[in-house]
């Protein structure tokens, strides 16, 4: 027999560990990145594979209860500070440019809350708002260097030989000055230092502006797949490669954009392997000194220009 009624799981325990971005064990201040803190991959070999959805969209419910929105899953922990963004208005009682606190976050459910101080009284919000909400973790800068050489992500395949289906992406903001950003530049450096450096760092800076710069990668993990993938929706977004390898949105269904106003360009090869995948779309010009440019069905409006 079927018995009847609904079963309510709960879990007791989440995941943590070394490999964990979302442990506090595995950072230098003993707790997970909040807003405004730069973080920095700078040594060692250890992975940063789990917990690393960090951006989610999210609606109001009622009262006090935000609901986190789709069915992936997202690695926010009470008492991280986060700064909230949309296409449109914010539900009533909450304010882009001002730091939160989440309390009373629910995993299993996808429901949290929000304070202006650590631990306070979750904020009562009065209106759904409209457009499209964004929550979170919206870092002042973001770095690997070479002396670092675990892997940011999940790979494509997995070492059983299936299509991985958790997240493979950092999934992560970067704070404006408004937010507590350090400059006006949004940024992300990979490959900095001495050393052999990563063998797979994937990132997703989704609708946040970033000015992405790679100087160097270690060689790639993946067969066919080069070692750094970037995706990214902001408009504004620019990518300089100096070496390496480095794919943007070369899978389906992601979609990345790259665009900037002369004289800047949106994209500047000076060496190393870059490859536009058909989610690429780049709207700026495509300055062209040194390396390989791959094109693979990217829409690019831009003008190329080669020295």
């Amino acid at each position: 027999m079927i018995p009847s009624g609904l079963i309510t799981i709960s879990t007791l325990t989440f995941s943590s560990g070394p490999n964990h971005f979302n442990d506090p064990l595995n950072w230098s201040l003993a707790r997970v990145p909040n807003s405004g803190d730069a973080v920095s991959f700078q040594e060692g070999g250890s992975n940063c594979s789990f917990g690393i959805n960090q951006m989610a969209t999210f609606s109001w419910t009622s009262g006090t209860t935000l609901q986190l929105t789709g069915t992936t899953f997202y690695d926010f922990q009470n008492g991280q500070t986060v700064y909230l963004t949309t296409t449109n208005t914010l539900p009533t009682g909450l304010a882009v440019n001002t730091l939160y606190f989440i309390v009373g976050i629910n995993r299993d459910t996808g429901t949290f809350g929000l304070a202006t101080t650590l631990g306070g009284t979750a904020i009562t919000v009065t209106g759904a708002g409209s457009g499209t909400h964004t929550i979170a973790v919206r870092v002042a800068s973001l770095e690997a260097n070479n002396r670092w050489t675990g892997a940011l992500g999940l790979p494509q395949v997995n070492g059983l030989g299936y299509v991985e289906y958790r997240p493979q992406y950092l999934h992560i903001g970067l704070a404006t000055v408004a937010q507590g950003g350090v400059s006006s530049t949004q940024a992300i450096t990979i490959g900095s230092a001495q050393g052999t450096g990563s063998g797979l760092v994937n990132i997703d800076n989704d609708v946040d502006q970033v000015a992405v710069t790679v100087i160097s990668t270690g060689g790639g993990t993946q067969t066919g797949i080069p070692t750094m993938l970037w995706k990214g929706q902001n408009a504004n977004n620019t990518l300089a490669v100096y070496g390496g390898s480095v794919g943007v949105s070369l899978f389906p269904n992601e979609t990345s954009t790259l665009g900037a106003t002369a004289p800047s360009p949106a994209i500047s090869l000076r060496g190393g392997s870059l490859v536009l995948g058909p989610g690429a779309t780049v709207n700026g010009p495509l300055a062209v000194t040194g390396g390989t440019l791959k094109s693979n069905n990217a829409t690019v409006n831009g003008t190329l220009q080669l020295a």
